[in-house]
């Protein structure tokens, strides 16, 4: 049976912004753990050759937790937050040697059911994973270990994992570690998200999942486009040309739906900067593909991919709604599915989509599980804020329920 000695609170040091704890904890596989807890993000700095190889072996694959995304994120869009960044490294137990990096969960701090104090991990409106970087040969054993962590540190009450994957192995380790432990846990939400896998041929993928009828009109469409002009499809996958790109894009989104929403990224001086930055260490780092539909040479509608192989994200995909009639962003989207497929080292793609959204789910016909899951860390406090959740759900939707039922059908008086 594995043991994790007392592990005190952080204790004042000359840097308060790290704190490696002296406890550590000997897993069944003979590694013992070591916990570094960290304050600010630009500390993580000297960990990037470790945390970079940690990405490349992680049991889920996640670009929006790896150094070249997180640290722009964390600059521009995480300054209020309130970080508790978990860094796990191992070593051999009986015969220690150099410690390596083996898990990456990047919590924030902040209260919530109860106003009882909680440990989330980070997501930021660009976000669309926190599946925490976890080695795949480990994915237990450092779970087990994160949790009796949290469970001894006793400054939290909750951990909140706002978006994981409702599958595969990390997935499988999360539940049973929730069983061994006897959890308490609530699921807020949980969806479908449309995904794909690498098809051998785009053409063949596209008139299963469309039909044969959609698949002439959109051609039919394509042609419209191409009477108009020279119509060429484009990728960037290096940093030369990525500043016209960005400009592009930026526009497209300021003259487009988006805007009039008030969420495009231009709107926002913090969200552009780390556009831009990102965008660059993704290009350098080669994890970042711009794609672009361009008539007469001006784009018509543009997409960023991002890259944790063997898995690629949707990120971001702007259109000219001058050019609705002919579905810019589908014939864009119908493109880099041929791209893809064209892809060897690549083996899914997550569309980062909301569920039900419209043009995606018609083209992408492969699902995949997220959910929302917020587990008690082990205080009484938590373990019954936690169990009376679900029955606060549940009052709430009779509730609505209820009221819709009257707005509906309004009594009558007698």
């Amino acid at each position: 049976m594995t043991t994790l000695k007392s592990i005190p609170p952080v204790q004042p040091t000359a840097d308060s912004e790290q704190a490696t704890f002296p406890e550590s904890f000997v897993g069944p596989c003979g590694l013992r753990y070591h916990f570094t807890l960290v304050k600010n993000p630009e500390k993580l700095v000297p960990f990037q050759q470790q945390w970079q190889a940690l990405a490349a072996r992680t049991a889920d694959p996640n670009p929006f937790y790896e150094d070249w995304f997180f640290l722009p994120a964390a600059r521009h869009l995480g300054q209020t937050e309130d970080w508790r960044i978990l860094l796990v490294h191992a070593t051999e137990a009986r015969n220690p040697g150099p410690l390596e990096l083996h898990g990456f969960f990047p919590f924030v701090r902040s209260r919530s059911y109860y106003g009882l104090p909680e440990w989330t991990l980070w997501k930021n409106p660009f976000c669309y994973l926190t599946s925490p970087l976890i080695d795949r040969k480990q994915t237990t054993a450092v779970l087990r270990a994160v949790f009796q962590f949290t469970r001894t540190h006793g400054e939290n009450a909750f951990l909140n994992f706002p978006m994981m994957s409702g599958e595969g192995p990390l997935h499988q380790a999360m539940i049973e570690i929730l069983r061994e432990n006897l959890s308490t846990f609530y699921l807020p939400d949980q969806y479908l998200r449309a995904t794909i896998t690498r098809p051998e041929n785009a053409e063949d993928y596209l008139k299963q999942s469309l039909g044969g009828h959609h698949m002439r009109e959109y051609r039919r469409k394509r042609r419209k486009l191409e009477n108009l002009g020279q119509l060429e499809y484009r990728q960037i996958e290096d940093i030369r040309g990525a500043d016209c790109w960005i400009d592009w894009f930026l526009d497209l989104e300021a003259n487009g739906w988006k805007a009039r929403a008030g969420t495009a990224i231009k709107l926002h001086p913090e969200q552009t900067a780390f556009f831009r930055e990102m965008i660059g260490n993704g290009l350098q780092a080669g994890k970042v593909r711009l794609e672009g539909l361009f008539l007469n040479g001006d784009p018509i509608a543009l997409k960023c991919l991002l890259f944790a192989r063997p898995s690629a994200f949707a990120f971001k995909i702007a259109f000219d709604e001058s050019y609705h009639t002919s579905s810019p962003g589908v014939q864009l989207e119908i493109q880099s599915l041929n791209s893809l497929a064209q892809t060897p080292d690549i083996e899914t793609c997550d569309s980062c989509a909301i569920p039900g959204h419209q043009m995606i789910d018609r083209l992408w016909g492969e699902r995949r599980v997220m959910r929302h899951l917020v587990i008690s860390s082990g205080q009484s406090l938590g373990e019954i804020a936690i169990g009376t959740l679900p029955l606060l759900r549940a009052v709430n939707r009779v509730r609505k329920r209820w009221v819709e039922s009257l707005r509906r059908h309004p009594v009558v008086p007698s």
